[in-house]
């Protein structure tokens, strides 16, 4: 987006820890694999935090949530692609 303040560069650093401690994905179905195609994604989205003015959520470590991007399951099988960019 153009306009928007620029990410963080400690994003991946964030993403690895987060990936530690959360290493299955939160949105899948029992019996599929938790652990395939696993993305980080924030449960308040960039654009969210900065739009209420808290742009330092990107970072917050209660903000993060593991999940997979797609398949039987997956974050765009329950049609949160749009909530979880």
């Amino acid at each position: 987006m153009s306009g928007e303040p620029p990410r963080s560069p400690e994003w991946p650093r964030v993403e690895r820890v987060h990936l530690r401690r959360q290493p299955r994905c939160m949105c899948c179905k029992p019996g599929t694999n938790p652990r395939a195609g696993l993305q980080v994604h924030r449960i308040f989205p960039f654009h969210y935090c900065i739009a209420l003015g808290r742009p330092d959520l990107e970072l917050d470590d209660r903000n993060p949530i593991t999940a997979r991007a797609g398949g039987e399951g997956g974050v765009a099988a329950q049609g949160w692609t749009t909530v979880l960019p």
